[in-house]
């Protein structure tokens, strides 16, 4: 008998692991300016959803195995090309 690797039912086995879906919104801003300068400002990850991992079974319950957070992300740059 099975005890390890694919889920079989309630009790036998180590059930599946999956990573639930999460929405994520990333903006970017370019502006090229006089003398050759240019701005980029950048925001990642703007709605900053917890991600969750779950264990499931084959008969489709869940249990929650991990969740964390996830940052958002800023950058700033400037660039000067001569």
């Amino acid at each position: 008998m099975l005890r390890t690797g694919a889920a079989r039912g309630e009790s036998d086995g180590v059930p599946n692991v999956f990573e639930e879906s999460f929405g994520t919104l990333n903006l970017t801003f370019s502006q090229k300016l006089r003398g050759g300068v240019s701005i980029n400002v950048k925001a990642s990850n703007i709605f900053a959803e917890d991600r969750r991992s779950v264990y499931r079974t084959p008969d489709g319950q869940e249990a929650l195995k991990s969740m964390r957070e996830t940052p958002v992300l800023y950058s700033l740059s400037a660039t000067w090309a001569y």
